[in-house]
C-alpha cells in the first residue's frame, strides 16, 4: 500500500522514525535491576559533566527525598483502594526505611502491623531527629 507524501504516519498505522528510534533506544538501554546498583553503573558509563553533577546531587540528597516519599506513602496507604496497591506501597516503604536507618526490629514491627498510623510515627521520628540517618558511604579513591 502506498502512503501519500503528506500523510501523517501517526494516523496511518505505519511506524514513524521517531517511534522506531525510541523503541531501539529503550530496548538497548540497560535498566538497573536494583536501585543500589545504579551508582556503580553510573561510574562505569560515560556521562557528560552536567549529567555527573545531576547524578551526584541526586545521591547527595537521597535521604531527604526518601524521607519526603515516605511521608507521601503514608497518605498513599490511606488512599489505596486495592490490596495490590497497598502491597506495592508497603514494599517501597520497607526499602525506604532501610535506607533511612530505621532499626530492623522497628521495620519488622511496622510491616507486621501494616498500620499507616505507626508508619506516620516513624516519619515524625525521622523529621524530629530521633532516628539517626546512616552516614553516606565513603567515596572510593
Amino acid at each position: 500500500m502506498h502512503r501519500p507524501h503528506n500523510a501523517n504516519p501517526h494516523t496511518t498505522g505505519t511506524p514513524c522514525c521517531h517511534s522506531l528510534e525510541q523503541a531501539i533506544i529503550s530496548a538497548h538501554v540497560p535498566r538497573p535491576q536494583h536501585p543500589q546498583l545504579f551508582p556503580i553503573m553510573a561510574e562505569n558509563r560515560n556521562f557528560s559533566p552536567a549529567q555527573q553533577k545531576i547524578i551526584k546531587r541526586f545521591y547527595d540528597n537521597r535521604d531527604q527525598l526518601d524521607e519526603q516519599h515516605l511521608a507521601e506513602n503514608v497518605t498513599n496507604l490511606y488512599l489505596a483502594t486495592s490490596e495490590k496497591q497497598k502491597a506495592k506501597i508497603w514494599k517501597t516503604v520497607e526499602e525506604m526505611m532501610g535506607r533511612l536507618g530505621v532499626p530492623e526490629s522497628r521495620i519488622q514491627h511496622i510491616l507486621d502491623k501494616k498500620d499507616p498510623a505507626i508508619l506516620a510515627e516513624v516519619v515524625k521520628d525521622l523529621q524530629s531527629g530521633k532516628i539517626k540517618k546512616p552516614a553516606p558511604p565513603a567515596k572510593p579513591q
